[in-house]
């Protein structure tokens, strides 16, 4: 598709990006922010304690002043005895003299028996006290305090032990509450602005002496983890995320959604013939291009030569306009090299799928779209809907509700198809295939595959096919290998090692006699199944990477992964026989199993007349380059029988001297 087939019909308007606080911001200011949290409630704990002291340290003081009264009451009266004065008109006269003190109400002086001996007023003559209480304080001497209230008014009451003439008297004084407030609040005031001066002053300084320098590293691991090293564009990590929430909100408001998938094309040629540093040249101009895009647009790069474009609020026609446009624009930065471009529009399937399901189908749908764009001879964009006219491509709902009822029944079959040597005619391994039972009315893995993705089931399905292939491969011949493929879905899981170990040992087979096949998907970021593949050859397993030459990355992966096994492309094969990209590529596996000692083995041997194009193919790329392996209808179709079974009775399926040379390796 080209744009001279679709002329807009107005200019696409540019929405504004929702803004975002960048990740440095965000984590600066939560931050500072939980630093903030933190010390209000330490603040607030040590407020509640320092009030609680405030509190214990005015009592205090009032009961402190509360003894002083004592014993100058006691002073009074034996100066005024001892000058032949009424001891009991001065001590009478003190009480009163007490009771014009701010905050004091009364005071009175009680008996041992509890009668009021002296008060400051007729009013506080009145005032009964609790026998027991007077007693408490003569026995113990110890002063007291207490809330009591008299004439409907709270009055706080210090009491305190005198001796007047060798008997012993309580000295009560009630107070106003008000006056413990005062002075709680006056301690509590002072206390919080020191608190306020500390928490103010801290912020500060934590950003200057730490808080800056952890925002700044967090923003650099943050980047390390999002960004593309090279092109600086988000990374897969980030499309995930972003499409699967882009994918809510559409379903949430009912918007349009369109996702579209770059692939360079011809990459793997171009760095083959051009170098590794003119390949990251042209990535890195495409990744500026895409910098380039509508502000509401987001690009990534998902893979080594692909590239993903989210498009939200944008109808698919418009989305074909946008992308059209861009590799207009673009092929004039990559010096010729073009695009394949395939779009898919979000359509929510309703039921039970939640956004993470309906994501992983739309990228499975712009990849289809794509792929078919390779296939039309590249330098083109395809549609999803444009492609479902000519090919039943959509999952549809019988299929759904047949992948359902599969993982629930569990009924899966598994076929076995031999993999021959062919310097030896021996057959030195199997690859295993799983088969929905047919009662189920699936077309084939592919189907349920399909289908599990809208279920958001893919690693549910994953683990059945393997555990019914393992479960149908019974005792494996010692000198036979079992090649189980894996998709990429089983690397986001921790463990996947000893699970698989635990599956195939549970089947009583060894893991040494396991190759697990990867595809280019499985290897898209190296970084990322780096860990899961060490942790899987720790366990035992050897590895294998299928149809190696089918896509643009497979053969950056060949060092990453470093298989035992290179599976090549039949379409591979020919090319390389003709003359075409696919020599270099050739040349590329034969050079890393030379190096390695990897078994290249040739996949879809289905004539006697392509196995004589290995043989040529294998010797435009060197005299002594050849394969080992082949695997095909014309070798052997896939059966039911157990590997040991089919070993038992097969021999070479082909006439005498046919096959006797084929063959790629490096020796």
């Amino acid at each position: 598709m080209t744009l001279s087939r679709r002329r807009p019909t107005r200019p696409l308007a540019r929405r504004r990006a929702p803004w975002r606080l960048p990740a440095r911001g965000a984590f600066l200011l939560r931050l500072l922010a939980t630093f903030s949290g933190v010390l209000v409630l330490l603040t607030a704990g040590l407020f509640a304690a320092q009030s609680h002291d405030a509190r214990r340290a005015a009592l205090a003081d009032g009961t402190q002043r509360q003894l002083a009264r004592g014993e100058a009451l006691e002073d009074l009266f034996a100066s005024a005895e001892a000058a032949g004065a009424d001891p009991w008109s001065a001590v009478r006269a003190s009480l009163t003299s007490l009771a014009t003190q701010d905050g004091v109400h009364h005071a009175l002086l009680i008996s041992y028996s509890g009668a009021v001996a002296a008060a400051s007023s007729t009013d506080a003559q009145a005032t009964e006290l609790p026998a027991s209480d007077v007693a408490k304080v003569v026995r113990t001497g110890e002063p007291a305090f207490s809330r009591r209230f008299h004439q409907g008014q709270e009055e706080h009451e210090y009491r305190s032990r005198v001796e007047l003439a060798g008997a012993p008297y309580v000295l009560v004084v009630a107070v106003d509450p008000v006056v413990l407030h005062r002075a709680i609040a006056t301690l509590e005031s002072s206390l919080l602005r020191s608190l306020a001066i500390g928490l103010l002053l801290a912020l500060p300084l934590l950003y200057l002496l730490g808080g800056r320098s952890l925002a700044r590293r967090f923003g650099a691991a943050v980047d390390h983890a999002t960004l593309d090293r090279l092109t600086g564009l988000p990374n897969l990590f980030s499309f995930e995320e972003a499409l699967e929430k882009e994918v809510a909100r559409a379903q949430d408001f009912g918007e349009s959604l369109t996702l579209a998938l770059l692939d360079v094309d011809d990459f793997v040629f171009v760095v083959a013939s051009r170098g590794r540093q003119k390949g990251d040249d042209l990535l890195v101009s495409l990744g500026d291009a895409l910098r380039g895009i509508r502000r509401v647009d987001r690009a990534f790069r998902v893979g080594g030569d692909q590239f993903a474009v989210i498009l939200p609020h944008t109808p698919l026609d418009d989305a074909v306009i946008a992308v059209e446009q861009l590799r207009r624009v673009t092929l004039g930065r990559l010096d010729g090299t073009t695009l394949s471009a395939g779009l898919a529009v979000f359509e929510p399937a309703g039921g039970d799928l939640d956004a993470a399901a309906h994501a992983a189908v739309l990228r499975d749908h712009a990849d289809q779209a794509m792929r078919e764009a390779k296939h039309r001879g590249r330098n083109g964009c395809v549609t999803f809907p444009e492609l479902a006219q000519v090919t039943p491509l959509r999952t549809s709902a019988a299929t759904i509700a047949a992948t359902r009822h599969l993982l629930t029944t569990r009924q899966m079959g598994a076929v076995f198809q031999p993999i021959w040597n062919l310097d030896t005619h021996t057959v030195f391994g199997y690859e295993g295939f799983a088969r929905p039972s047919f009662e189920h009315w699936l077309g084939g893995p592919l189907d349920a595959f399909s289908g599990a993705a809208r279920l958001g089931r893919i690693d549910d399905l994953d683990t059945l096919c393997r555990e019914s292939v393992l479960a149908r491969a019974g005792s494996l011949p010692d000198d036979v290998l079992l090649f189980l493929n894996i998709t990429p879905v089983a690397f986001n899981r921790s463990g996947i090692g000893e699970q698989l170990r635990s599956e195939v040992e549970a089947a009583g087979l060894n893991p040494r006699q396991i190759v697990l096949e990867l595809t280019e998907h499985a290897g898209t970021h190296a970084d990322v199944v780096g860990a899961p593949l060490r942790e899987l050859r720790r366990s035992g397993f050897r590895l294998a990477m299928d149809n190696v030459g089918a896509g643009e990355r497979g053969l950056d992966l060949l060092n990453a992964v470093r298989p035992d096994f290179v599976k090549v492309d039949r379409a591979l094969v020919c090319s390389a026989r003709d003359g075409g990209r696919g020599r270099t590529v050739l040349a590329r596996i034969v050079a890393y199993a030379a190096a390695t000692g990897a078994v290249v083995i040739a996949e879809r041997i289905e004539t006697e007349e392509f196995l004589h194009h290995l043989e040529r193919a294998g010797r435009t790329v060197g005299r002594r380059a050849r394969f080992v392996g082949g695997q095909g209808y014309l070798l052997g179709r896939p059966a039911a029988d157990s590997p040991a079974l089919q070993t038992a009775v097969l021999g070479w399926p082909l006439p005498h001297g046919v096959g006797h040379e084929p063959l790629v390796s490096a020796s």
